[in-house]
């Protein structure tokens, strides 16, 4: 009489991980000084301030004006202007800084689109990574003096009147080939059948 024989069972070999690696896999990851640091440095630059932009302010409300304007809001520590340097003119572009962020909150929603003698007001409440280098000192006058008007005037026409060096002019040169040739490819892709040509010598007519 035959018997059947019984399938002998494959034996499998289970990987048996090493203790090292089952060490690290449970440790949680340690962080070293340095990141640490950094992590600490980009939640600082993402943090809200209490300086708060204005933009398109109009002519005649200037630092005086923003500083007793913006003061009903409550306790303002600096008023910044943004000036032109040749003419020493505001620009309509302004940083207050408040002595709460909270207040600084507030007035952003406040001026945001507020029309003011027929210029609407843009603001905007800047984190410490967008702030600008004169509001990162800290110190200094609520409201520093006005520049003089047209105090560097001459200084600016003496550097444009110099006379330029090879080096700079070749370094102009190349900036308006550069824009030449982008709108020629402008030009191009509008259809405008016109080239501008950079270097070409003007011919005089033949009568």
């Amino acid at each position: 009489m035959e018997v059947d024989k019984i399938p002998q069972r494959k034996r499998v070999k289970v990987p048996v991980p090493k203790v090292s690696e089952v060490l690290t896999a449970s440790a949680p990851d340690v962080e070293t000084e340095e990141q640490q640091k950094a992590k600490k440095a980009l939640a600082l630059a993402e943090k809200m301030t209490a300086v708060v932009k204005f933009m398109d302010f109009p002519r005649g409300f200037y630092g005086k004006e923003q500083l007793g304007y913006f003061s009903q809001f409550g306790k303002v520590k600096r008023v910044r202007m943004v000036c032109n340097k040749r003419s020493a003119r505001p620009s309509g572009i302004s940083f207050v800084e408040f002595d709460d962020r909270g207040v600084a909150e507030i007035v952003c929603e406040t001026m945001n689109g507020y029309l003011m003698f027929e210029k609407v007001i843009k603001a905007k409440q800047l984190r410490r990574k967008d702030l600008p280098k004169c509001m990162l000192k800290k110190g200094g006058a609520r409201l520093p003096p006005p520049p003089k008007r047209y105090a560097n005037s001459r200084k600016h026409a003496r550097l444009a009147n110099a006379d330029k060096s090879a080096e700079k002019v070749k370094k102009a040169q190349g900036i308006l080939q550069k824009k030449l040739a982008k709108k020629n490819e402008e030009f191009e892709k509008s259809g405008i059948k016109y080239k501008f040509e950079f270097g070409a010598k003007k011919t005089e007519a033949s009568d």
